[in-house]
């Protein structure tokens, strides 16, 4: 995919990519111009050999791209967390947080209803010294490369010293071949009893080297076509251009596709000369045979002689054949335009690549339509309907992503349905790409002024069978100080409603105490109001159960009373100042007992649906203590957590929590709250602790191999709260009379480095598993049915390390 923005500067291991991309397109054009004319494969070895040496200059240069996809196991997704380990939608809605789009993915299996939210979290930027140990092994090679060839260019300069000059007749014979050839410069022509094959050497002082029995015994004739080849590569440039594929290779020693290009490009300089050479005889044969008998000849050949010369005995069987071969014509310009037009498009095409970690990451979101039809409770068109996409469930997971995690034009994130009661909604079909999720399910919400708000779940992709609304009740509270003539002018009125508790902005208040709301839906209610006193004082009505039916309208004026101080502190187990520490707090009504049975908590949440107890938390002073000013009255469930702390799990002695797996298998260790009264007008409380535990991720592949960007979290879940101290963002139920800024939160693991690791501190040890996540691998082995969830077991002021086995994902690529 063609790509015209400008790609950042090439680092070390893309321009290794391009490098070898470029070497594989020329060793596929090299065989099949091998039984060409020699001069394509020269222009091909000596173009590559240049563009190598200018490559790296592209590491400060800006240029077009094209887009080519690898598999990468460092890529990374979003990381799917769970809100709050409720069961219906709408207890965990009103405690969602905010979500931020990060790089790393978990796909745990979550129950009905559980809206999964990704959390940003930052890969470390950590330095890599496996860098510098490549880098160290690279030198060390190229040392050894260099000092090989440094040495064999000393063997050849004392080799040359040791010539002598030919005579004069032999220097006439090359004289004459030198002007024939066009060769301008000077070269020496020597000859030495040390060596048994002609060759030609040096660079800024060229000279031709003969073996001094060759030169004794060859005739004129033979001589001058030997020579004729000599010079031939003295005219070419070849000793240039090979000295400098040897250099390349010491360089690039680590690079299997370089090892065999020198051989190559000296081949196809011996075959050029060998054409030019004959060119000087009448009959072609004729410097065959002359070639044929110099094979005879030859005894032994020093290594300096095919290491940095060129050697006219070098490769001879591949030059006879070459020889033999017909059809090849004389060398044109249009030739040379046509390999310098082949040379320039692999370059353009090598500099314009841009290697991209998966394919999945360039691919974007893609939207359909759903039709929403929104009928009255006679069945009637209802239009000015507000419906908005809350969620989306994807195909093999049960929990719901929020729509603005894939979504995030605010522009239509609601729709108003039109005259004949019709809304077309947005969805995405594919709402995380990279994970190749297709959307199975809605979740919406429909409102209407006059109508109860209904949140449908499971809705199809079609859109479905008509929504009904009914009615709406009408609802009106206010609140009084002991006589009923005292009303209290500020309130906040808290109702279970489906499907979400009521904020302020859904209330409509006369501004002396009575609020209104023309929207409840039928069924059963619980109500508590709570307001500020002329005083300054916070206070609170009792908790009222009531059971609304349609038709009815409801006025409830209650009593209100000043709430109870709660001031409590930490133990003695908790070192002094404490750091980072918050404790959350719910007042659970008399109607909520304090159950440890998940399915007889569930059953009262039958009976008393969408209530949300009193919530708020309070930072814990570094002297261990905390205070809340005003609770209302019930029974507090407490947990606390801190830099190396945790409160203790709140069972009495002889008390367990039942064994309850969910449906789909999963078992998780439940923490139980501490549990007080609230006590008028001071509740005093000491909260017990214990250490909390860290833990170290190792991530492998079945190889051994460490695995970089494993992403990880634990699920730290209360029986009965519906919130805890572990959740990043906590709903404060006296918000509208106060504003806190939340601690932040302690447990927070990043990506694995590339040694394969990370860590997280401040883990309460009764988390029994941890969550882990790969775009392109999954763990060998999990617990249960639950992808991605690893038994973990942890003791209370250790660090554990635990070791994960990855394999590639299933049809990535």
């Amino acid at each position: 995919m063609t790509n015209f923005t400008f790609s950042p500067s090439f680092s070390v291991s893309e321009l290794l990519l391009r490098w070898t991309y470029l070497l594989g397109v020329a060793w596929a054009i090299h065989w099949l111009l091998r039984n060409r004319h020699a001069r394509w494969r020269l222009i091909l070895w000596r173009s590559i050999l240049c563009f190598g040496l200018i490559l790296p200059l592209f590491h400060f240069v800006r240029i077009p791209v094209v887009q080519i996809p690898i598999a990468g196991l460092a890529a990374t997704d979003p990381v799917i967390s769970v809100v709050t380990p409720t069961v219906k939608p709408a207890e965990s809605a009103r405690h969602a947080p905010s979500f931020s789009t990060a790089k790393q993915t978990a796909k745990p299996t979550i129950a009905e209803g559980t809206v999964l939210t990704p959390v940003g979290i930052k890969a470390p930027a950590s330095p890599r010294p496996w860098n510098h140990y490549l880098a160290a092994i690279w030198m060390a090679g190229f040392a050894l490369g260099a000092l090989r060839l440094i040495l064999l260019q000393l063997q050849l300069s004392r080799l040359r010293q040791a010539a002598a000059q030919a005579n004069p007749e032999l220097g006439a014979l090359a004289q004459t071949i030198q002007v024939r050839l066009g060769i301008s410069r000077h070269v020496d022509v020597l000859v030495s009893e040390t060596i048994s094959s002609p060759f030609a050497c040096g660079l800024r002082e060229p000279a031709i080297i003969l073996p001094g029995g060759l030169a004794r015994s060859l005739s004129a004739n033979d001589l001058s076509v030997l020579l004729a080849h000599e010079f031939a590569h003295i005219r070419q440039h070849d000793l240039i251009w090979s000295v400098g594929w040897r250099w390349m290779m010491t360089v690039l020693w680590f690079h299997p596709l370089v090892w065999a290009i020198p051989s190559a490009h000296n081949l196809a300089c011996e075959e050029e000369a060998d054409r030019i050479a004959a060119a000087q005889v009448k009959n072609r044969e004729t410097y065959t045979q002359l070639l044929a008998q110099l094979v005879l000849r030859i005894v032994s050949l020093p290594a300096v002689e095919t290491e940095l010369t060129m050697n006219g005995s070098s490769q001879i069987a591949q030059r006879l054949r070459h020889l033999k071969l017909r059809g090849i014509g004389a060398w044109s310009t249009f030739h040379s335009l046509a390999a310098f037009g082949l040379i320039a498009a692999m370059v353009l095409l090598t500099t314009h690549l841009e290697f991209s970690e998966a394919k999945a990451e360039v691919r974007a979101v893609e939207y359909k339509d759903a039709s929403i039809m929104v009928l009255n409770e006679h069945g009637k068109p209802l239009p000015n309907s507000r419906v908005s996409l809350e969620g989306i469930r994807v195909k093999g997971r049960s929990g719901y992503f929020p729509n603005r995690a894939v979504q995030t034009d605010e522009s239509i994130q609601e729709y108003i349905s039109d005259s004949l009661g019709k809304a077309l909604i947005k969805y995405p079909i594919n709402p995380i790409p990279s994970l190749n999720f297709k959307t199975e399910r809605l979740m919406i919400r429909v409102e209407h002024a006059k109508y109860c708000t209904l949140l449908v779940t499971n809705l199809p992709l079609s859109g479905g069978k008509p929504i009904q609304l009914v009615k709406g009740i009408p609802l009106q509270v206010s609140g009084h100080v002991g006589d009923v003539t005292r009303r209290v002018a500020k309130l906040a009125p808290h109702i279970s409603e489906s499907p979400y508790p009521l904020k302020m902005k859904d209330w409509e208040s006369d501004n002396h105490g009575v609020y209104s709301y023309a929207q409840l839906s039928p069924g059963r209610h619980m109500l508590q109001i709570m307001g500020r006193f002329p005083s300054g004082e916070l206070g609170y009505s009792e908790v009222v159960a009531f059971n609304a039916e349609p038709g009815k309208a409801y006025n409830f004026d209650l009593e209100m009373k000043a709430g109870a101080r709660l001031e409590g502190r930490l133990d003695a187990n908790v070192p002094r100042p404490v750091k980072n520490g918050r404790v959350v707090v719910e007042v659970r009504p008399k109607e909520f007992p304090a159950l440890l049975d998940p399915k007889a908590w569930s059953e009262l949440r039958k009976k008393y649906p969408n209530f949300q107890y009193y919530t708020c938390f309070r930072p814990i002073a570094e002297d261990g203590t905390f205070t809340f000013e005003s609770l209302p009255p019930g029974e507090i469930d407490l947990m606390a957590h801190g830099e190396g702390f945790v409160s203790k799990n709140g069972l009495k002695p002889g008390e367990r929590l039942p064994d309850n797996p969910s449906a789909d298998g999963r078992h998780f260790t439940l923490l139980v709250p501490q549990t007080f009264p609230v006590t008028m007008p001071v509740t005093t409380v000491e909260v017990l602790t214990e250490q909390t535990a860290a833990l170290e991720l190792i991530a492998k592949t079945k190889d051994g191999s460490p695995l970089c960007g494993v992403s990880a979290f634990v699920l730290p879940w209360a029986i009965r709260m519906q919130m805890t101290p572990f959740h990043t963002t906590i709903y404060n139920d006296d918000e509208p009379f106060l504003s806190l800024t939340l601690p932040p939160a302690l447990i927070q693991f990043g990506s694995t480095e590339p040694n394969g690791r990370t860590t997280a501190n401040n883990i309460p040890s009764s988390c029994d598993s941890l969550f882990v996540n790969h775009t392109g691998c999954e763990p060998v082995s999990s617990n249960g049915s639950v992808p991605y969830q690893i038994p973990l077991k942890l003791t209370p002021g250790k660090a554990e390390a635990l070791e994960v086995t990855f394999q590639r994902k299933k049809g990535f690529r």
